[in-house]
């Protein structure tokens, strides 16, 4: 715990570490720093001279995403959650065209967003007479349930919701995702959606528990559902798209469904399904995006079309984009089977069949989906006019490495970090 100017909580900023946002914050590193590391020949290429900008932006981005991590107050919460727009709607407009579009769709999206955020904030304020997550905590256990409070929660949630990119509310972020620089999106899509959903988890949890959160239980079912169409309609979306980042920017909104059907599960199996995929499909993304930046490097595009012969061209990249659609369709030994393990179990024990149905369907989807992609690079010669350029493999390649590690110590990684804080 930190102590920002030495005032104590509730009257200070308070940054706290626990077992949770521990795994988080070694998230946001890590990923970060392998991303920065793969994508220096990309930043050259694109930015030129303008470089310093890109990586001031680049470190204020992280700034924010680890103050979303760490801060123990709802306010500097919003705050910080502002740095992370706002470095990501200029990163992502950095680059002309549609890029400048999208990153406006964002802003609008991001705005309406935050200020849903901001009003279920003032309701709570009102209320209680504090901002600090644990004093919140503590107010809220002992009072009885009003519908100022109720709408606190309703707003609160839909501003994330907004934020994570579940459907509907989604539009924002495949645009977002796609048509961003590519360094930008090899930073952006792991780590800013997957730092909302830690914080939606936070803001549930940790301020307004699992007594209040029982009161909602007629929520449960339309939620969950809600979930499922975002699983269904993200991987359909994914499977109808044709070139490489705008299909990994579909699936992650399958992804968000995942998570947010888990959480609303109220149930140990669905908490640490869901948990444990925020964690595990950052580093699945990195590994998407990485290998879609280096075959667009060599190929000069990652269309679909263009990746005949990627297998004998470009085989480390090939061998990492197989390892993270293992993890995808929910294959062993990856982390995304065991996340999926969890959140069928939940699903089942709560009764909650179609979400079960909308999981298994997402796995065949993302099976057929990462077939259109490896059936030309094993079974179609490479084309003659590739770039003789020499990719960034390594950090690819840790990061499939790690993908298969997570799922091999997955025991480790929940017993040690998700049980010790479950509300269950």
């Amino acid at each position: 715990s930190y102590q920002m100017g030495g005032w104590p909580a509730p009257i200070g900023i308070v940054y706290e570490v626990d077992s949770l946002n521990a795994l988080f914050i070694i998230l946001v590193q890590f990923v970060s720093l392998l991303s920065l590391i793969h994508s220096r020949h990309a930043v050259n290429t694109s930015y030129g001279e303008n470089s310093g900008s890109f990586y001031a932006l680049y470190l204020l981005l992280v700034t924010g995403l680890s103050g979303m991590t760490l801060t123990g107050d709802a306010f500097n919460l919003y705050v910080m959650i502002e740095i992370v727009a706002l470095s990501n709607y200029a990163l992502i407009a950095s680059q002309r065209d549609r890029a400048t579009f999208a990153s406006f769709n964002y802003l609008i999206a991001g705005s309406v967003a935050a200020g849903l955020y901001l009003i279920g904030l003032g309701y709570l304020y009102v209320k209680t007479g504090t901002l600090n997550m644990a004093d919140l905590r503590t107010h809220l256990s002992t009072m009885q349930h009003s519908p100022a409070l109720m709408v606190a929660l309703a707003a609160l949630i839909s501003g994330l919701f907004i934020k994570v990119g579940l459907f509907p509310f989604h539009s924002w972020l495949p645009p977002a995702y796609s048509y961003a620089p590519d360094p930008v999106s090899s930073i952006t899509a792991p780590l800013t959606t997957k730092v909302s959903l830690y914080v939606l988890v936070r803001i549930l949890f940790w301020v307004f528990g699992t007594d209040f959160l029982a009161s909602t239980d007629s929520w449960s079912f339309l939620i969950v559902t809600l979930a499922s169409v975002a699983i269904v309609v993200g991987s359909v979306l994914a499977l109808r798209a044709s070139e490489l980042k705008r299909i990994f920017s579909y699936i992650i909104i399958a992804e968000v469904g995942y998570v947010i059907g888990g959480l609303w599960l109220f149930n140990k199996a669905g908490f640490t399904g869901a948990v444990f995929h925020i964690f595990s499909d950052g580093i699945v993304t990195l590994c998407l995006f990485m290998a879609a930046l280096n075959i667009k490097e060599v190929y000069g595009g990652s269309h679909l079309s263009a990746l005949s012969g990627m297998c004998t061209r470009m085989p480390w990249t090939a061998s990492t984009l197989i390892v993270a659609g293992f993890a995808l369709v929910g294959i062993p030994p990856t982390g995304g089977f065991v996340s999926k393990w969890f959140l069928l179990n939940g699903a089942i024990a709560a009764g909650m069949w179609h979400f079960a149905a909308a999981l298994l369907f997402a796995g065949v989807i993302n099976l057929i989906i990462f077939y259109r992609i490896i059936e030309p690079a094993f079974f179609e010669p490479p084309p003659t006019s590739t770039n003789n350029i020499k990719t960034t493999r390594i950090p690819v390649l840790i990061a499939a490495v790690i993908i298969i590690l997570l799922g091999l110590n997955s025991g480790n990684v929940i017993e040690s970090f998700i049980y010790p804080i479950t509300p269950y």
